[in-house]
């Protein structure tokens, strides 16, 4: 497909100042100590006490596992029970909001693990302890205690290509898991919460996206004032305020229209670190393409969500949805293939029953979001296809398997904690319509605003069938704010990189 740019141009780059004052600032350091050797005594009596004592003395057990926003620590106890694993996240800026939104995305996570172990038959840990920055250590933030799950990284294993990988069981293991999410269904969108009275579950607070935390933990000064603050009751109102939330990033991004280059001395993609090195001719590109992206994306949703059709399923239209399903956070048993663990549950969220009615795109181990990043996206619509119907055949099987199992049963049609009956078209369908009629690059663009742009281009910017309400004088300012804005971003980066002298050349 034709693009005006190329995506690579349009990837979305952390602001380096922001995350050098995080990263230099004396909370983050006190925060990495917590999990060296000479603190185990203490991290030790604090898994103790949080189980009362009940099951001996914890004991730490291996190395610190890092991911990507949190890290996990391994205690073993003498009763030799089953291990656990303290889980905290990695501190971000240090404000009130920052710290805030770190405890609401923790204890969303904690009860969506309980509410979905409770209805589903996916391995998901045990939860037995969770509390909020203020219940925890100094500079631990928020945590949970979690049962620790054995297995291998799913991802790891793939990669591998073991003789013994049997790809379509584990497609069937994954579909089957998604199957159940599906049939799951609320009447919000939003968290979830167990009323104190009666152990009824129900959707209680806002949703909290992966999308809405990241932008604001690389970018402190975005204002949250629009967004919700409790459930939202439509799809439409949900996309028209990613659609509001994705354009004030463009005002508040100070770094977005920097042009990246490529450092093959890192591997990374770098940002000019002086203002002689700004192109200010591709800054004013990038800010337009970007500006008309956004507009684009805003256009789709009456086309993709005309009249909230998949909030007519049923009584209770959303169902619970999490980005990060796929491989990287998942385990396996390498001797019998079977998943043994689904561990990362954050930023889960009732959401529009479109989102799980996407394809996964991870099945060729081929990232779309990194192919839009290194301009190769070409490749993943090359390779993907085949790994996409063989995965279809397994959510096939899945609802056969499900359909004959109801044949002995009688079907039950429960809300909010349950499975509905099967609608038509079956999910397998609405999958392969979603990948044809290029939903599921809507729904991507709407929960990832950092590749919003890069998509557009790839994939969406051909197939509006609507007018992009874009009034030339407002891309005009955007362009002329962009370029202002990108330079005084380049000469802060030369100042604390070279001093004043050497900021502007």
């Amino acid at each position: 497909m034709d693009t005006s740019i190329p995506t690579f141009l349009l990837r979305y780059v952390p602001d380096d100042l922001h995350l050098d004052d995080v990263y230099q600032s004396e909370e983050y350091a006190a925060w990495e100590k917590l999990t060296a050797p000479e603190n185990d005594g203490l991290l030790e009596e604090f898994v103790t006490g949080l189980l009362n004592g009940k099951r001996g003395r914890a004991t730490r057990v291996g190395p610190t596992y890092p991911g990507s926003c949190n890290v996990v620590v391994r205690f073993c106890f003498p009763d030799a029970g089953p291990d656990v694993a303290l889980r905290f996240p990695k501190p971000g800026a240090q404000t009130a909001t920052a710290a805030a939104l770190l405890d609401e995305k923790t204890v969303n996570e904690a009860r969506w693990m309980q509410y979905l172990r409770a209805r589903t038959t996916i391995p998901i840990p045990e939860v037995y302890v969770y509390g909020t920055a203020a219940e925890g250590l100094p500079y631990m933030g928020p945590f949970i205690l979690m049962e620790w799950m054995a297995g291998e990284n799913l991802y790891a294993y793939l990669v591998s290509r073991p003789p013994s990988l049997k790809l379509d069981d584990i497609f069937t293991q994954v579909a089957g898991f998604l199957w159940e999410l599906y049939h799951l269904r609320l009447d919000k969108i939003g968290s979830v919460s167990e009323a104190a009275e009666g152990g009824l579950w129900s959707v209680t607070g806002r949703p909290l996206t992966w999308d809405m935390q990241q932008m604001f933990c690389d970018n402190p000064t975005l204002s949250t004032d629009a967004w919700p603050t409790g459930p939202l009751h439509s799809g439409r109102a949900y996309f028209h305020f990613v659609s509001r939330h994705q354009h004030s990033l463009l005002w508040a991004v100070r770094n977005l229209n920097v042009p990246c280059r490529y450092d093959a001395e890192t591997n990374q993609s770098v940002q000019a670190d002086h203002e002689s090195a700004l192109d200010r001719d591709a800054v004013e590109r990038i800010a337009r393409c970007r500006f008309k992206a956004r507009r684009g994306f805003t256009a789709l949703v009456d086309q993709f969500y005309p009249d909230d059709e998949y909030d007519s399923l049923c009584d209770c239209p959303f169902v619970p949805y999490n980005l990060d399903l796929g491989p990287r956070n998942m385990l396996i048993d390498r001797t019998t293939g079977r998943i043994t663990g689904v561990i990362d549950w954050e930023y889960t969220n009732a959401m529009p029953a479109q989102f799980a009615c996407d394809p996964p795109l991870w099945l060729a181990l081929i990232l779309p979001r990194a192919c839009l990043q290194s301009d190769s996206f070409s490749s993943f619509r090359k390779h993907y296809p085949p790994y996409l119907e063989r995965f279809l055949a397994a959510v096939k099987r899945v609802e056969n398997q499900k359909t004959t199992a109801k044949t002995t049963s009688e079907p039950s049609t429960r809300t909010q904690t349950g499975a509905v009956r099967e609608e038509h078209p079956s999910l397998s369908e609405r999958m392969r319509q979603s990948w044809q009629s290029k939903r599921c690059w809507f729904d991507f663009a709407a929960n990832y605003s950092d590749q919003v742009d890069g998509i557009y281009e790839a994939e969406l910017r051909g197939i509006s069938r609507g007018a992009v309400s874009s009034r030339p004088e407002e891309e005009d300012e955007y362009a002329k704010f962009a370029v202002e804005q990108s330079v005084a971003y380049v000469r802060e980066v030369g100042r604390r990189e070279y001093g004043d002298g050497a900021a502007t050349g």
